[in-house]
């Protein structure tokens, strides 16, 4: 069976080698460069005051954003209805 790029799969009814588009190839992402050097350890730190928290991230780490209470209420009624429990509706 021909794949994407004409050649034959590995297995039969399997995925073979599908090649990246050349799009795909020039494709630059400055945060995995970024990530993908080698960091350095720090010998020595070079202040002794707590770092700033910017919450960068997920804002539910540190309790920054809450729910209104009133939100919490209407959760807590779907939930307790027992009305939400299976699946949607499929249309």
């Amino acid at each position: 069976m021909p794949t994407v790029n004409g050649s034959s799969s590995a297995q039969p009814g399997g995925w073979g080698t599908i090649q990246a588009s050349d799009v795909a190839r020039r494709t630059f992402n400055p945060i995995r460069d970024v990530l993908s050097r080698p960091v350095q350890p720090l010998s020595a730190p070079k202040s002794t005051k707590e770092p700033i928290s910017l919450s960068i991230g997920d804002p539910t780490v540190f309790g920054n954003f809450k729910a209104h209470p009133v939100v919490v209420e209407a959760v807590e009624e779907a939930i307790r209805s027992y009305s939400f429990n299976g699946y949607p509706p499929s249309v």
